[in-house]
């Protein structure tokens, strides 16, 4: 008989089972890859006031491969940042537009509601600013996520 040495076989058995092993995790990680990037494209569709659903969305969108999860947390942050921010600009619009209608009838009206307006302002303006520099680390991030898995 010329069978191989047991300890010869149980090392290919071993090699095999570490690279099937690794090609169904590669798989799965890939898998995720793509449920983050389709999350993320719907949020990119989204108008920016209608953007806090499908960036929630995102955010929950399940990984556990560290580089899909980067992408994931990264883009979640910038997009929150950005319908934080929007929320808050068309606030003080909407507040704006209510007070010059009632400027007509009442000139005085806005004057206390003035400070509280630039207060809300200067916070979306910061939240935009984030959303800013979160977005470039968003696209490194799912830049990095497309390469590793070849999306």
């Amino acid at each position: 008989m010329n069978d191989p040495p047991t300890s010869a076989r149980c090392l290919v058995v071993g090699l095999l089972a570490v690279l099937f092993a690794g090609c169904g995790k590669s798989d799965h990680d890939r898998v995720e890859a793509g449920r983050v990037l389709r999350a993320l494209e719907v949020v990119r569709a989204a108008s920016n006031e209608n953007k806090r659903r499908p960036t929630e969305e995102l955010a929950t969108t399940p990984c556990s491969s560290p580089v899909v999860c980067s992408a994931r947390d990264s883009c979640a942050e910038a997009y929150q940042h950005l319908a934080v921010g929007t929320a808050a600009a068309l606030r003080v619009k909407s507040e704006l537009d209510r007070i010059e209608k009632q400027m007509d009838t009442q000139p005085d009206a806005g004057a206390e509601k003035m400070a509280e307006l630039a207060s809300e302002l200067d916070r979306a303006d910061r939240e935009i600013g984030g959303a800013r520099d979160s977005l470039r680390r968003c696209e490194e991030a799912a830049s990095l996520m497309r390469r590793t898995f070849g999306i």
